[in-house]
């Protein structure tokens, strides 16, 4: 991700986030006006109210209805800035809440649409962690910002106020309350700076504690859990990754610690200072009222100024965050370079054309210089030994990697032509480890596209899960999974295989692949699966992946693949007489299954 260069100058973090609230929610900016001038007026009255008071109550004549009339004017502003103050507090919180998922939101949708590239390179998730970290709590990054810019703007207000009222005494008791306040901010800094400084090291923490965490409670590892007992194993991994991660924050807290004593000594000085200041004054003849008005001012001004300068702290600290936020989102992250519509024909040919291929940051190449061809209607077998990449394969064809030399032609037209999401609806794919998802049956078959119940049933049918979807009481609306809804239903492995090759079949794209998905199943059983996938589709162009030789042999074309890539290139028969490696794995597997079946005999 650091490599990809961005062309665009893009403006300032915060100038972004201001114009995404104008443009999205400009209300808040007048519950932010409210709440400004009410925020910074109610604390300055609770100052200079008391002095009218005390000079009410202390003077010779006390005139009663003067006192009351006070003390009501006092109570009213208090009430009505309190109450707005709360009001457009709470209001704005809410509506800047509803701003921030709808960064989250941008988050989600581009990982979502990213080559798939970056989602395997674990580096990229150390960059994910750090942006999802400026939108994934209201209480820091965006809505952080969002809050510590209404509160600094309202102080600002309320400290111009109080350096008046200050002023007036002697401007050196602000001066010693300004440097207490200029320590504070540079010790923040220093301290801010060490703990972004650490953040990968963090993310790197998160992301581990993260993933055990799922472990512990995700339905598919309960069985292996308890089988194998991996609990203990599991639970000291959890615990040295949060052991790394509490090594780290003790570190960033001890360098607040000692930067916290540095701060505090200063402030004792500031306050011993002011005190000194005021005691003096009043001793020359300062009138009561005065003097507690004057100290009312001076320990406010105080803890304005550190507010805002902690305030100001925070704010630069959560912009790191919120800019690695906005440098995540304006990375080019989705390769689609092609203009091209999908073509119009009920079905494909393919063609690899001296295509070199090896994954991001990694030496080996996977393949070099690979040269095969697919006709229109044609059945392709991909086999061989495991590792040798037959995954790969796939995953180059249907463009979750790209191709580092060479080019791999559809039509006759290079895959980067083809409008990218115009080109991946072209591919039905049903891959070795079958995802199913905490939605209703109908949704797992149809994938979030409209269809009538009639087309969802018929790819059940042919798909063999019928009578299971059927017995169930919710029928194609019941949920599956236990994740979300406690009613919902666990499959078994071969239903989740079925379900998966009827969603492949209800897409109706113009090519299919089946990269090992029943690889969990028994030989015979595979090659039933194969066989009656193949007449199910028989007029589109397909590709099966297997390491088991006897479930593809019906295959028009077989291609053998070992670490040396493609190897051995024909019909099945072809190959056979040909008494290579692909002969001599077929006659090996062969051998195994005849034993495999003679041993089910005699036990029946």
């Amino acid at each position: 991700m650091e490599n990809v260069k961005q062309t665009v100058k893009k403006p300032h973090a915060l100038v972004r986030m201001l114009k995404y609230l104008k443009d999205n929610d400009p209300a808040i900016i007048w519950f932010f006006v409210v709440y400004t001038i009410c925020s910074s007026i109610h604390p300055v009255v609770g100052v200079v109210f008391p002095k009218y008071l005390i000079t009410l109550l202390l003077g010779e004549n006390v005139v009663i209805n003067s006192v009351l009339f006070v003390v009501a004017i006092f109570f009213l502003i208090s009430a009505v800035t309190s109450f707005l103050e709360s009001y457009t507090f709470y209001a704005s919180n809410t509506r800047i809440t509803y701003l921030r998922i709808r960064y989250l939101f941008i988050q989600f949708k581009l990982f979502l649409t990213m080559d798939y590239k970056y989602v395997e390179d674990p580096t990229f998730g150390n960059e994910y962690e750090l942006a999802f970290e400026a939108c994934s709590s209201n209480n820091n990054g965006i809505e952080q910002i969002y809050h510590s810019m209404f509160e600094i703007v309202a102080k600002i207000l309320s400290i111009i106020m109080y350096v008046v009222l200050v002023s007036m005494l002697t401007p050196w008791a602000f001066l010693a309350i300004f440097l207490s306040v200029i320590v504070g901010y540079f010790t923040s800094k220093f301290v801010e700076r060490y703990r972004y400084s650490k953040r990968m090291e963090l993310a790197h923490a998160n992301r581990k504690t993260r993933y055990y965490n799922e472990v512990t409670y995700d339905f598919k590892f309960g069985k292996d859990i308890r089988l194998y007992g991996l609990g203990e194993k599991v639970m000291d991994c959890y615990r040295n990754e949060i052991f790394n991660y509490l090594k780290v924050f003790r570190r960033i807290k001890n360098k607040e610690y000692g930067w916290a004593l540095f701060d505090l000594f200063f402030v004792l000085l500031s306050d011993i200072t002011v005190y000194a200041f005021l005691i003096i004054k009043y001793l020359e003849g300062m009138d009561l009222a005065s003097f507690t008005m004057y100290l009312g001012a001076c320990l406010a001004l105080s803890t304005a100024l550190k507010t805002i300068i902690g305030d100001l702290t925070v704010m630069r600290n959560e912009m790191r965050y919120v800019k690695d936020f906005f440098r995540f989102i304006d990375t080019p992250l989705v390769t689609n370079d092609g203009t091209l519509p999908p073509p119009e024909d009920e079905t494909l040919e393919v063609e690899f054309q001296n295509v070199s291929f090896k994954y991001p940051k990694t030496e080996k190449y996977i393949y070099k210089n690979l040269n095969l061809k697919i006709a229109k209607g044609e059945k392709l077998a991909i086999v061989g030994v495991n590792g040798a990449g037959k995954t790969t394969l796939v995953k180059l064809l249907t463009r979750l990697f790209d191709v580092e030399e060479g080019e791999i032609l559809v039509n006759g037209v290079s895959i980067k032509q083809y409008e990218l999401f115009g080109y991946l609806s072209m591919f039905s794919v049903v891959f070795q480890n079958i995802n199913i998802y905490a939605f209703p049956v109908r949704q797992n078959v149809t994938m979030g596209h409209d269809r009538t119940d009639e087309e969802v049933w018929d790819c059940l049918i042919k798909a063999g899960l019928e009578e299971k979807i059927a017995s169930l009481s919710g029928g194609l609306d019941h949920m599956l999974l236990k994740v979300i809804d406690e009613n919902g239903v666990e499959l078994s492995g071969g239903e989740n295989q079925k379900l998966a090759i009827a969603r492949a079949l209800f897409k109706q794209a113009k090519m299919i692949i089946l990269d090992e998905p029943t690889s969990a199943l028994d030989a015979l059983a595979e090659a039933d699966i194969y066989q009656r996938f193949n007449e199910l589709v028989s007029d589109k162009t397909t590709i099966y992946v297997s390491h088991r030789l006897a479930s593809t042999k019906f295959c028009d074309k077989i291609a053998f693949f070992n670490e040396n890539g493609l190897v051995e290139y024909g019909t099945h028969d072809e190959l056979m007489a040909l008494e290579g490696q692909y002969y001599n794995m077929f006659v090996t597997q062969g051998k195994y299954y005849q034993t495999e079946e003679n041993d089910d005999e005699t036990v029946a």
